[in-house]
């Protein structure tokens, strides 16, 4: 085996091992978070 067939089997396993634990389940469904940014003012400070 070459260096490149091994890396690409070592990413293959990693994906197979990611999916383990990260994946979505056939009745999930994955929702990517969205920041909100909010300005908190506090007493006292000046604008």
């Amino acid at each position: 085996m070459n260096v490149k067939a091994g890396v690409l089997h070592m990413v293959s396993a990693m994906h197979g091992i990611e999916e383990t634990f990260l994946g979505a389940l056939d009745n999930e469904v994955v929702l990517d978070p969205i920041a909100i940014y909010v300005e908190i003012d506090s007493p006292g400070s000046a604008k």
